[in-house]
Order: C-alpha cells, then sequence, then structure tokens
C-alpha cells in the first residue's frame, strides 16, 4: 500500500511538473506572439477589432473601409464590436496582450476542463501549432472553440446559465458556435436552456444600444447585412470546397450544409436510448466541433483549431483500433505539422488546390459519425455526470 501511494505521489508531481511547464509555455506563447505582431506590423486583424468598438461609439459604419487603419473590411456583427471594449481602451500594445492571453487562456482550461489528468496535457501538447496559427494573426477561434467546449461541461454540470451564455458570446463572435446549442438536447433542462439562451441572446444584441442610438444600431445590421451580400457564394476550406475540385461551377452551399446538418443530427435521433451515456454526448461534442468547421463556407486554416480540438479529444477518449491512429496522424501532419515545416508557396502550389485540411478532418468527421451511429450495449439506465461531476443516474430521455 505504502508503494502504491508512492508511486501515486511520484505521478501526481510528474503531472504537476507538467502542467506546469504548458502553463508557461502557453503564457510564453501569448506574450511572443503579440511582440511579433507588434514588431512585424502584424496588427491589421487587432486593428480592425479596436477600432470597431470606436466606430460603433462614434456612430459611423462598422462595415465602410478605412485604409488608413487596417486594410480589410469588419465582418463581425455590432454587439462584436461592443465585446472588444475592455481591449480597445487600453493602449494598442497592452490590449492586443489581453486578447491573445484570453484567447489563449479560455482555449487552455476548456481543454483542461473536459479533459482531467494526463489526457487534457497531451491534447494540449497536440493541438500547440493549431493554437499558435490562429493566435499568430489574432483570430478569434480559440476562443470560440473553448466556448463551445466549456458550454458542453457546464451543460454536463447542468450550470445551464453559464452554458447559455458561452453559446451566446460565441455565437455573438462567429455565428458557428450557435451549433453547440444541440448538446442540450439529451438534459432534462433542455427547456430552461433554450429560455436563458435567448435571454443572453437578446441581452448581446441590446448591449451597442450602451453605445450609440436605436437607428445607427438598426443601419449598422443593415450595412452589415450588405456587406455579407456583396461577397457572393463562398467555399473556401470547407466540404464544400472540396466538392467544388471535382464539381466546378455555380452551385449552392445549403444542401450539403443541410445534408451535413442531417447527419450531424442522426445520432441523436438514432441512439436516444443513449442520451443518459457521457461518452456518447462527449462523442457528439466532438462531432460538432468538427461540423462547424467542415460545413462552414468560410472557414479557413486558422479556424482549424476548432476541429482539431474535436479530432484530438475523440481520438485521446476512444477505444482505439488501428485507423484511429491513422486517421489522427493523417490529421496531425496535414493540418498541423504542414504549416510549420512547408513553405507557404509549396503549400499554395501542391496542397491548397486540393483542399489539404479539410480531406482528414472530414475522413476522422465521418469516422466518429460511423461510431456514434453504431448500436451501442450501452443501456437507458447507464450512469450519467452529476452537476458536480460525479457519477449519478441517467438524463431522461
Amino acid at each position: 500500500m505504502a508503494q502504491d501511494g508512492a508511486a501515486g505521489t511520484s505521478e501526481g508531481r510528474a503531472t504537476a511538473r507538467w502542467e506546469a511547464g504548458l502553463i508557461a509555455l502557453y503564457a510564453l506563447m501569448a506574450v511572443l506572439v503579440t511582440w511579433q505582431e507588434v514588431h512585424l506590423g502584424h496588427v491589421n486583424n487587432f486593428a480592425m477589432f479596436r477600432w470597431s468598438f470606436f466606430h460603433l461609439r462614434e456612430g459611423i459604419s462598422l462595415y465602410a473601409f478605412y485604409p488608413s487603419l487596417y486594410f480589410d473590411r469588419f465582418q463581425y456583427g455590432p454587439t462584436f464590436a461592443f465585446l472588444v471594449a475592455p481591449f480597445a481602451l487600453p493602449p494598442a500594445w497592452l490590449g492586443l496582450l489581453f486578447f491573445n492571453a484570453l484567447n489563449i487562456g479560455v482555449f487552455y482550461f476548456a481543454i483542461r476542463t473536459l479533459l482531467p489528468g494526463r489526457t487534457g496535457l497531451v491534447a494540449l501538447v497536440i493541438l500547440v501549432f493549431e493554437v499558435l496559427r490562429t493566435t499568430q494573426n489574432s483570430e478569434t477561434n480559440a476562443l470560440v472553440a473553448g466556448l463551445m467546449i466549456l458550454a458542453f461541461v457546464w451543460m454536463e454540470r447542468e450550470r445551464m446559465g453559464r452554458a447559455a451564455w458561452a453559446v451566446a458570446i460565441g455565437a455573438a463572435i462567429k455565428i458557428f458556435p450557435l451549433a453547440a446549442a444541440a448538446l442540450a438536447l439529451p438534459s432534462r433542462r433542455r427547456w430552461r436552456f433554450g429560455l436563458l439562451l435567448a435571454g443572453a441572446f437578446a441581452a448581446l444584441l441590446l448591449a451597442p444600444l450602451l453605445l450609440t442610438p436605436p437607428s445607427t444600431l438598426a443601419h449598422q445590421y443593415h450595412w452589415w447585412g450588405d456587406l455579407e451580400r456583396s461577397y457572393g457564394p463562398l467555399r473556401m476550406e470547407s466540404v464544400m470546397g472540396l466538392i467544388g475540385v471535382w464539381m466546378p461551377g455555380e452551385w449552392p452551399n445549403w444542401p450539403v450544409q443541410v445534408a451535413g446538418t442531417l447527419v450531424l443530427l442522426l445520432p441523436f435521433l438514432v441512439r436516444r436510448r443513449d442520451w443518459g451515456d457521457p461518452t456518447f454526448r462527449r462523442a457528439m461534442l466532438c462531432s460538432v466541433l468538427g461540423y462547424v468547421v467542415l460545413f462552414n463556407h468560410q472557414a479557413e486554416s486558422p479556424t482549424f483549431v476548432v476541429a482539431m480540438a474535436g479530432v484530438v479529444a475523440w481520438y485521446l477518449t476512444a477505444s482505439r483500433r488501428w485507423y484511429h491512429h491513422a486517421v489522427m496522424a493523417l490529421a496531425w501532419l496535414l493540418v498541423s505539422l504542414s504549416s510549420e515545416v512547408l513553405t507557404r508557396p509549396v503549400r499554395a502550389a501542391y496542397l491548397q488546390p486540393w483542399h489539404y485540411k479539410t480531406v482528414p478532418v472530414a475522413l476522422a468527421w465521418l469516422v466518429m459519425q460511423w461510431e456514434l451511429l453504431r448500436p451501442t450495449r450501452t443501456e437507458a439506465g447507464a450512469p450519467a455526470l452529476s452537476a458536480a461531476g460525479r457519477t449519478g443516474p441517467a438524463r431522461p430521455a
């Protein structure tokens, strides 16, 4: 017994050292990325986010072109312009550091909450390139991935208010985190979650009124709609883009997106008896994280941190067979490592035309869905996680 205790203590100390090292690595990443952006002038995205707050406050269009301030067009909603206030008001370099730290910190905390122990630490090691890539350009993808994961964790603990706010804030940044709301279906408090989510959305939609009058806010939404319509149909790094390699031409995205949504939700219908199984619910989270990138017509390389979080969590928690290893290795090599070891011209010439990041993630997602649709031995009365995270009775269907 003493030897077992000593071994346990030794293992715990090793895990604690590993944790401390990873925290230091992710914190250092936030500092170094901020330094790089400031000194190399890669601050366009953050400048656009920062100035959107001042434009909202001044009552001028968020969606006009301001070449003297940044060289892109703001494509987020007025609520996002309101939410960036804490990062817009300090000096630009300090606001950028806070912004990067928030993105990385929320993602780190979400992964560690979803995957406790060494499993979560391994996940964070595998995902480090993805987090680095999305943070280098002050993207918000790590933040929304973390919010989607935390929404699921809080649903599992029946903290529906927190879950609703996580989904609402994520959707106020980028619309696709709204898909995480489907993860509330197995909960006996699904209707309470729906009401709380509606209330959170209403509060966030009205929040810009603290800075701008109703008529101006209405104009902002009108200008936003005009901008989105001006871009025309996009496919980018999505399943639709991949299909477009073999079926070029003009065709709408929505049939593929509807089909993907039906495939995503089918396990909830087919395996209704397994709604009380926490393993099934966690696998559905992984599927949702992949789905929101694969069927997002505006997905681009930094967005894949969301999908890879799902692929890595699925791989580390599955009963692994040979094909799990093969799919995970292919995804990591093509999605994460290739961007670090291959030059941009090489990727553009030989890989980009084939949507090299979409292929392995789509393969992993199809395997996830196949496993989710298979008959399971789990009974309807299987133990589930209680609000405190302990084993408790299954949720009623």
